[in-house]
């Protein structure tokens, strides 16, 4: 249970050095600067990126011109001042904008074009030029009118249009109706509450709609052609300036960055000051890189991080726990002087999965299957996958359960000398066995998790919250006595209850949490203040009947895994219970996709509940998560 040692150092030299060692820290990724020890009057920038912007404009160029916007770290570019820059990148703009703007025109006139093309293919049958239409002294208008509306156009009969239809696609009549200049109105609300849509007739459509579709397919195929011809710059701009594009770009990018860096630094009589934190594993790769700038020295701060509360936290753990480091941080990071629960929190999580999805098929599915999701992606959450499969497969194991099938080991329990399965979930004498095992699993994992509590408050010296809190001694002693009356009396038939063990193990315990708050304050070597002697004995009594029921919860809340192992085998049984009523190729199909439904719903929902117990019945009892993240100075890895 590991968290990264961090050491805390101080790097100062020449101010005309600062933006190498900034450029240096950020390409090793290993400095973490001390915001708190930033001095507002002695900041060496405290405006607006002045770079960001220029950027921006190189980055649109760059794609203009189809070129890579993928940075090199390692790489400054070529040197310039801003104005340079700025200046080229509007020549540069200017020598492409006419392209440009004609790129636009051809675009503009094609989104036009494309819906009048749709209007006029419904118009072919009409032989007549639409100037020739238009020219009427009718109101005439072009549209379609849905299949229900057209027969009720009867009903109109004594109103005073034509309407012809030239078209019908199945849904719509495509047609146009011809109204007076005396009642179109009239007409016009007639269509419209028939639902009428009008199709405007674009007013660069002269000729017959036929004759203006053949004209619109013969432009369209020359813009579309001179576009393509447009779209590669390459004969726009040559080589050379390509080349300074992508010195420019660089020299912005590296420029943006340091200017964004050097906000970490403070300058007094030219001399430049960095404060923060370095790995220990990285600090001697550090100092042998900042040794080979001349006048620049890095030292160890007076302070070491243990005194300084806002030390970074950068976890620090194994191959099998280190993809667990997701579940942890996002309930919270540890503080840097508390303990790392990664390592406790994978065994457990892994353990309660593995427990409740227990089948060798599947579980080695999920083996695979989170491999192939972490090797593609580099997601941590495969990785974690991964791992639980291990766990499920070897319940699965014990169980005696392949893809659902339930006598499949039966050979290899014979030949390793066991008469059958381990464990048979589904026989009736099974079921209390498993829940009975879920709340002793249960109790381990609360009495481990009070236990990481106590070793985590001694590590970090809170002598009272040890002592006297309900997930410190006190605690640990009174739940651990419960537990030790319930398996006497119940299990062992044992009568533990003497005075003595009451008093020691059950009052003391007691009034040491109902009396927590002034107790752990004298504890501390604080001044124990009480406001109120009466408040203190009613808060206390409602505190401590929360603490008796949230033990009592917190153990049943276990049932829950016994319950899911036999959900699981329950699931598998209706799953070849379908099977068995299909013939032929019917039955395997149906084992095939009922073990992909399983896997898949009863995989989130097993994956939830094991969060939930790990986040709920475990962290809330330890885990302060009030640590800050270790981020390092960086560098971006595209021109963006």
């Amino acid at each position: 249970m590991a968290i990264e040692k961090m050491n805390y150092v101080n790097v100062h030299g020449p101010k005309e050095k600062l933006n190498d060692v900034l450029f240096l820290l950020a390409q090793k990724e290993c400095f973490h600067p001390d915001e708190s020890s930033e001095s507002n009057a002695f900041h060496v920038n405290v405006s607006d990126n002045p770079y960001t912007p220029l950027l921006a404009r190189l980055n649109t160029l760059r794609q203009t011109l189809g070129m890579s916007a993928e940075a090199d770290p390692s790489s400054r570019g070529a040197g310039t001042t801003l104005e340079q820059a700025d200046a080229f990148a509007n020549d540069l703009a200017s020598k492409m904008s006419e392209r440009t703007r004609r790129i636009g025109e051809i675009n503009d006139t094609l989104s036009v074009n494309e819906p009048a093309k749709v209007q006029l293919s419904h118009l072919v049958d009409i032989h007549t030029s639409m100037s020739s239409v238009f020219s009427s002294t009718l109101k005439i208008r072009f549209g379609r009118l849905p299949r229900d509306s057209y027969s009720k156009l009867a009903y109109f009969d004594d109103k005073d249009f034509a309407f012809l239809e030239y078209d019908f696609d199945g849904t719509y009549y495509w047609g146009v109706y011809f109204a007076t200049q005396d009642n179109y109105r009239q007409i016009d609300a007639i269509f419209s509450s028939l639902y009428f849509e009008r199709v405007r007739i674009p007013d660069f459509v002269t000729s017959t709609p036929s004759e203006a579709l053949e004209a619109l397919d013969k432009q369209e195929a020359e813009l579309r052609a001179e576009l393509a011809a447009l779209k590669n710059m390459s004969d726009l701009v040559s080589e050379e300036d390509r080349q300074k594009l992508d010195d420019l770009s660089r020299w912005a990018w590296y420029e943006q960055h340091i200017f964004d860096l050097e906000k970490y630094a403070v300058v007094l009589n030219d001399t430049f000051y960095l404060s923060g934190f370095i790995p220990r594993s990285s600090y001697a790769e550090a100092v042998d890189a900042l040794d080979d700038m001349d006048q620049v020295q890095i030292d160890l701060g007076t302070e070491t991080p243990d005194q300084i509360a806002k030390t970074p936290t950068k976890l620090k753990n194994g191959f099998f726990s280190r993809p667990f480091e997701g579940f942890v941080t996002m309930y919270g990071l540890p503080a840097y002087n508390d303990l790392d629960p990664t390592k406790y929190f994978s065994i457990v999580y892994a353990l309660l999965f593995g427990i409740m999805f227990a089948d060798l098929g599947q579980g080695l599915l999920l083996v695979i299957g989170g491999w192939l999701f972490a090797k593609k992606t580099g997601s941590w959450l495969g990785a974690a996958i991964s791992r639980c499969g291990v766990v499920s497969a070897l319940f699965g194991l014990l169980f005696g359960s392949v893809f659902g099938f339930e006598e499949a080991l039966d050979p290899l329990y014979h030949a390793i000398g066991l008469p059958g399965k381990p464990l048979e979930v589904m026989a009736p004498e099974s079921a209390n066995l498993l829940l009975i095992a879920a709340v002793a699993l249960g109790v381990i994992i609360i009495v481990a998790s009070i236990l990481f509590g106590v070793f985590s408050k001694l590590h970090r010296g809170q002598k009272g919250e040890l002592l006297f809190s309900t997930n410190g001694l006190a605690g640990l002693l009174m739940y651990g006595s419960i537990v030790v009356i319930a398996v006497a009396m119940l299990v062992l038939k044992v009568d533990v209850l003497n005075p003595i063990f009451i008093v020691l193990c059950i009052v003391i315990p007691f009034l040491c949490m109902y009396f927590q708050e002034p107790l752990i304050e004298w504890a501390n070597g604080h001044k124990v203040h009480v406001d109120s002697k009466v408040e203190l004995v009613s808060q206390g009594f409602f505190e401590m009947f929360d603490v008796l029921i949230t033990f009592a919860s917190n153990t049943l809340s276990f049932l829950r895994v016994g319950g899911f192992v036999l959900a699981h085998a329950g699931m598998m049984s209706v799953v070849f219970t379908l099977a068995h009523m299909f013939s032929g190729a019917g039955s395997p199909i149906v084992i095939i996709f009922g073990n992909i439904f399983v896997m898949a719903m009863e995989g989130l929902i097993v994956g939830i509940q094991a969060l939930r117990l790990g986040y709920y019945e475990m962290f809330s009892r330890f885990y302060d998560a009030d640590g800050i993240p270790f981020e390092p100075l960086s560098l971006k890895k595209d021109m963006d």
